[in-house]
């Protein structure tokens, strides 16, 4: 009977009865030499539990596969036999009035084994920019510097932005200054600053148009993640395309 009324449930697409029962303290580990993925949990409520289940895939996968989890004294286990490196998966259970699901984690938000631990913002330096204009040119790369440093800042991407002051502090600590830069390389500087990134830059100018060419590297592996180009007839001109080259960079940024 318990069953004939779940399955009228799931077939009608009508709301549960009740909120069904309480699933928590769910823990997973690998058994069996890596072989398999032990999951349990705590479920219980005044109606009973009924048909408590995990549903489990490779990550990414399309499909997920149902595994029935069974009482083990107080707890509800199961070991799903997987070497998978990662899986993803959630627990789901009724009560034996038909009340529920109840859900840890699901089929579009699972679980995922190992946990995915946050990553932390990487920090990102940007240098002053090298100024290969004319003297008679009247330009500001300090300007230019800095709006880059709050593009990137305003681009939502988990970055965290050294300012102007912080950069020269610490170059400051290791006999170095901000004009130094330009004869070192970008990475060498990066690192020195403790930078998961930096961003370089150079303004020339070639025929009538001003250049704003910008460069990323990432300082662990000392490679050139990407580069980008501003330009225009006029420094306002540069000005405005500047945040196109910008959200270029970051495309490229992992």
């Amino acid at each position: 009977m318990k069953t004939l009324v779940l399955a009228l449930l799931l077939l009608s697409g009508l709301p549960a009865l009740a909120a069904g029962p309480t699933i928590d303290a769910v823990q997973a580990a690998r058994v069996d030499f890596g072989n398999g993925l032990a999951v349990s949990a705590s479920i219980r409520g005044p109606k009973g539990v009924f048909a408590p289940m995990v549903y489990w895939r490779a990550a990414k996968a399309k499909a997920y596969t149902a595994e029935g989890l069974t009482k083990d004294k107080d707890r509800y286990a199961v070991t799903i036999v997987s070497n998978e490196p990662v899986i993803e998966y959630f627990l789901e259970a009724w009560d034996e009035q038909g009340g529920g699901p109840a859900r840890v984690g699901s089929a579009k938000e699972p679980l995922t084994f190992p946990e995915k631990k946050a990553q932390a913002p990487r920090r990102v330096a940007v240098l002053e920019f090298e100024n290969e204009l004319d003297k008679s040119e009247k330009i500001d790369r300090v300007y230019f510097s800095d709006a880059v440093r709050g593009l990137i800042s305003d681009s939502k991407r988990g970055l965290t932005v050294m300012s102007r002051e912080n950069v020269l502090v610490l170059l400051s600590s290791s006999g170095k200054k901000l004009e130094d830069c330009a004869a070192l390389c970008e990475v060498e500087t990066g690192r020195l600053l403790g930078a998961d990134l930096v961003v370089s830059g150079r303004m020339t100018k070639v025929g009538r148009r001003y250049k704003l060419t910008l460069r990323v590297h990432a300082t662990g592996e000392g490679v050139l993640l990407a580069s980008a180009q501003a330009s225009g007839e006029s420094v306002e001109q540069l000005d405005d395309e500047t945040g196109k080259a910008v959200n270029k960079l970051l495309e490229s940024v992992p």
